[in-house]
């Protein structure tokens, strides 16, 4: 049986990533040193988490909160997790906050929020304290979004990131404990804060063209490209239009 497991590091000091197809007959192969790390380490926490629409949900508390169901995101660019109903400032005792406007994927107007700091968030018997919050000014009917919020980069900033994906359990690790690694992984650059990975593209004519893809786990399809002249992807023949996702802007 070929169990399937993701180790994400998105350190400042460990910029890989390692996908690591394993079997018992299978070892000597990219990922193997760190499937052998995540077979031993002690993680900080380890939870399981539900699989909605390609999306990690995670049960996640904040201020000794009930659980929330926060999707995991690779494609935050900044530390803060968002929560995506104004209901939530009262029941979470948020007091103090600053109006502030949010903008990322969907290319409508900036959505407007309140930040505040210094909020303690635990999963996984876990704490991480002071952490920043952000609350869209959305009432739970109108919002578009049934989730709660995201999450991302207050984890991936500070540590490595373990996802089996058979049984749906994450894991968190301090990063010493990948000090000793020599996969050379995939190299990730960063971008706004944002990771990517370089790629080919093989198009039916069969030329290879070099591509860049941002590393994000919120997004729901397995791949987008962009198409037209600067990046010179066009679409097959036949193709269907359709909307692939919601972002922060629409």
């Amino acid at each position: 049986m070929r169990h399937r497991t993701m180790a994400l590091a998105l350190l400042g000091i460990a910029l890989a990533v390692t996908w690591a197809l394993h079997s018992a007959a299978e070892d000597d192969r990219p990922g193997e040193e760190v499937r052998r790390v995540l077979a031993t380490a002690i993680p900080l926490a380890r939870l399981s988490y539900r699989s909605v629409g390609g999306n990690v949900i995670l049960p996640v508390r904040i201020n000794g909160s009930r659980d929330l169901h926060l999707i995991l995101d690779t494609g935050m660019s900044a530390p803060i997790v968002m929560l995506n109903h104004r209901e939530m400032r009262q029941t979470l005792g948020l007091e103090g906050g600053h109006p502030v406007a949010i903008a990322g994927a969907g290319g409508r107007e900036p959505r407007s929020g309140t930040i505040f700091a210094g909020a303690g968030v635990s999963f996984g018997g876990f704490d991480l304290k002071d952490q920043t919050v952000i609350v869209m000014d959305e009432g739970r009917a109108q919002s578009p979004w049934t989730q709660d919020g995201v999450i991302g980069k207050s984890i991936f900033d500070r540590y490595v990131v373990g996802i089996d994906l058979d049984r749906s359990v994450l894991s968190v690790y301090d990063p010493s404990a990948f000090d000793q690694v020599t996969d050379k992984g995939i190299p990730l650059s960063f971008g706004s804060s944002i990771p990517s990975v370089p790629a080919t593209i093989l198009p039916a004519d069969g030329e290879e063209i070099p591509v860049r893809l941002t590393l994000d786990l919120g997004a729901r399809h397995a791949l987008s490209l962009d198409v037209g002249k600067e990046t010179k992807v066009h679409p097959p023949a036949r193709t269907l239009s359709t909307i692939v996702g919601r972002g922060i802007q629409g």
